[in-house]
C-alpha cells in the first residue's frame, strides 16, 4: 500500500516500535493522516421522504474528519437530480482544472457537522488553514453541486440560491455570497474556511408556485456566529452548534438513534437480539444464544 501515491505519506510513521507498542492508532489521530477518513463508520441516518422529494443525512458524522467518497447529506429532487455540498480537495498534480479531477467532488476534503429536521438540513464546515499528512493543500472554500442545466429555473440572490425542478423547489442558503466557479454551471462556490449552508425543500403541493416558495424563504432568517448556525423557517427555529447541540425550537435533539425504528422492528443500539415482524410472521435473532427462529 505504501507504493500508492495516496498513502505514501504514511511512511513517515511506519516504525516497528510504534507498531509493536500499539501506538499507531494514536499517532494516526494526532497527525490527522489523510487515510483516517477512508473507512465508513457507524452513522445515524435520517431520511425525510414525501411524494415529491427526499432529503437524507448522516447526523453529526465525524465533523472535521477527512473523507473519501463520503457525502454527509443529499437532496433527491427526482431520479435524475440530487444536490449536495462538500469541501473539495486541491486538484491532483497534472490536472488542468477541477473538471478533470473526479476527486474534486468525492474527496478527500473535510466533513461538515450536519443535522436535519424534516425538509431542512443544516451544515457547518470548519476548514483548517494548513494541510495535514498526505494532503496536497487545503481549499479555503466549500461548494455545492447545483447544475443549472438540470433545473427549469435557477435564481441566485447573494447568499441564496433557488432552483425549480418540475414541481420540486430547493433553496440553498449560505452565510456568504454564492457564485458559480468561472466556466462552470454546476459548481456553486462559497468562499471562507468557516462556512454554513442550509438546504430547505418545498414543492408545488406544499408551497403553490415557485415564486411563492421564494418569497417564503426570503422571509426566513439565517445567523452564523461563533460556529453556531441558526435558521428560522416559519414557526421552526433550528440551531446547530459545531460539535455541540442541535436544537429545534430550543429543544436539544438526540442524534444517537436506535438501530431500527420502523414498522418491522424497533431495536436498541446494541441489542442482544433482533425481532422482525411482518404480515403476522416473526423472525427472532438471539445473538447471545446463537438462535435464529421463525414464528
Amino acid at each position: 500500500m505504501f507504493s500508492n501515491n495516496f498513502l505514501e505519506g504514511l511512511r513517515a510513521v511506519d516504525f516497528t516500535l510504534l507498531r509493536g507498542a500499539g501506538l499507531l492508532p494514536a499517532v494516526s489521530r494526532w497527525v490527522d493522516a489523510v487515510a483516517n477518513g477512508t473507512p465508513l463508520q457507524r452513522a445515524n441516518t435520517y431520511t425525510y421522504r414525501t411524494a415529491d422529494f427526499l432529503l437524507a443525512s448522516a447526523q453529526r458524522y465525524h465533523p472535521g474528519m477527512l473523507n473519501d467518497q463520503h457525502h454527509v447529506w443529499s437532496a433527491t429532487l427526482s431520479n435524475k437530480l440530487s444536490i449536495f455540498t462538500a469541501h473539495p480537495p486541491v486538484s491532483s498534480p497534472g490536472k488542468k482544472s477541477p473538471d478533470d479531477d473526479a476527486n474534486y467532488w468525492v474527496g478527500p476534503g473535510r466533513l461538515p457537522d450536519a443535522a436535519q429536521q424534516e425538509n431542512v438540513c443544516l451544515q457547518i464546515f470548519r476548514v483548517p488553514e494548513r494541510p495535514t499528512l498526505g494532503e496536497k493543500g487545503v481549499n479555503q472554500f466549500t461548494h455545492a453541486y447545483f447544475p443549472k442545466e438540470q433545473f427549469d429555473r435557477v435564481d441566485l440572490r447573494g447568499p441564496r440560491a433557488y432552483g425549480k425542478h418540475g414541481d420540486v423547489y430547493v433553496a440553498l442558503i449560505g452565510n456568504g455570497p454564492l457564485a458559480y466557479r468561472a466556466g462552470s454551471t454546476d459548481d456553486l462556490i462559497q468562499d471562507g474556511r468557516d462556512t454554513a449552508w442550509v438546504c430547505e425543500l418545498g414543492s408545488a403541493s406544499r408551497d403553490g408556485d415557485f415564486d411563492s416558495f421564494v418569497r417564503r424563504i426570503e422571509c426566513n432568517t439565517l445567523a452564523f456566529h461563533d460556529s453556531v448556525l441558526s435558521y428560522q423557517t416559519g414557526t421552526r427555529r433550528l440551531e446547530l452548534g459545531y460539535g455541540r447541540d442541535f436544537r429545534v425550537n430550543g429543544v436539544a435533539q438526540d442524534s444517537n438513534f436506535a438501530r431500527h425504528d420502523s414498522p418491522y422492528a424497533r431495536t436498541a443500539r446494541n441489542p442482544a437480539g433482533i425481532t422482525l415482524e411482518f404480515a403476522g410472521k416473526r423472525l427472532v435473532l438471539d445473538f447471545a444464544k446463537g438462535i435464529r427462529r421463525e414464528e
